[in-house]
């Protein structure tokens, strides 16, 4: 069969006009996406760019903002710090009649009995519960003075808390209200003379330590403003810094001997309140919750 020259690439008109068409289609098509693509982009560039630059400025006035409020804490610090200073440097020696004449110069808490305006029950029982008290620490004092607490069937010491003299600890403020002269002043001559942290005990829980051995220090330097119990609180503080760090929760129980100040400490937060009012009081940064 014979073949007439070009006949295979005779391409109908039409057909030609629409491939034509098409592709042009398609090439617009592909134009126009690519386009809205590119605008798209830009606008996200654009709003990404905005929040990087918003960001910027809120970083900026957040760190702005912190290093004002860290100066004015450092200036606070700093001013608490010389106040406390000069009270040391002012203060004279505390002697155990200026303690006992503290009676005489604060009558909203030490009231005289002499003149006390009470009718006959309620100074019955008032005088019924100091009894009470003396007899109770009288008997602990013959007994088992210095120890933690007295066995009042064997008539024994026990130290259940480490032998640092937690009946005399807890007692101090109550002596002062009671104006129990002769036994607060035999207390703190033990406190001065034989409390030491350094004993060699059992554990001791870090609770029972800050509501007990801290806090009774507290109570009497708050009525009294003795430098020794501000002292031995101190001591004490800087001790149980190191029940925390290593977890968000201190230690139960802490070793008094073997817990060793560390400047580590600097970054805790202590939520303790006697902790929280120990820190204006001897200007120390790390005692403040």
């Amino acid at each position: 069969m014979k073949y007439k020259r070009g006949s295979l690439f005779r391409i109908p008109r039409p057909l030609l006009i629409f491939v034509a068409v098409f592709l042009i289609y398609i090439a617009t098509t592909i134009f126009l996406f690519n386009s809205l693509g590119t605008r798209e982009k830009g606008s996200k560039r654009d709003t990404l760019s905005k929040r990087r630059s918003e960001q910027f400025e809120t970083n900026t006035y957040k760190r702005q903002v912190k290093k004002i409020k860290q100066e004015q804490n450092n200036t606070n610090d700093e001013q608490n710090t010389a106040n406390l200073s000069n009270e040391k440097n002012n203060a004279s020696v505390c002697t155990e009649e200026d303690i006992l004449g503290y009676f005489k110069k604060t009558p909203n808490v030490f009231v005289n009995e002499d003149t006390v305006v009470e009718d006959e029950v309620t100074k019955k029982r008032r005088l019924s519960v100091k009894e009470a008290f003396k007899f109770a620490y009288e008997n602990y004092e013959k007994f088992a003075f210095g120890d933690d607490e007295l066995r009042p069937l064997s008539k024994k010491g026990f130290n259940s808390f480490g032998g640092y003299g937690l009946t005399i600890l807890d007692s101090l403020d109550t002596m002062l209200i009671m104006r129990l002269d002769d036994y607060y002043s035999r207390a703190r001559s033990w406190i001065q003379t034989q409390l030491i942290w350094d004993k060699e005990s059992k554990r001791v829980s870090m609770f029972e330590t800050i509501i007990r051995l801290l806090g009774g220090l507290l109570s009497v330097y708050d009525l009294t403003k003795d430098p020794l119990y501000l002292k031995k609180a101190e001591e004490l503080g800087e001790r149980l810094l190191s029940a925390f760090g290593q977890t968000a929760l201190p230690k139960p129980s802490i070793s008094l001997r073997e817990s060793v100040f560390s400047m580590l400490c600097y970054c805790l937060l202590i939520s303790i309140q006697s902790q929280h009012w120990l820190s204006p009081l001897v200007g120390r940064i790390y005692f403040t919750g």
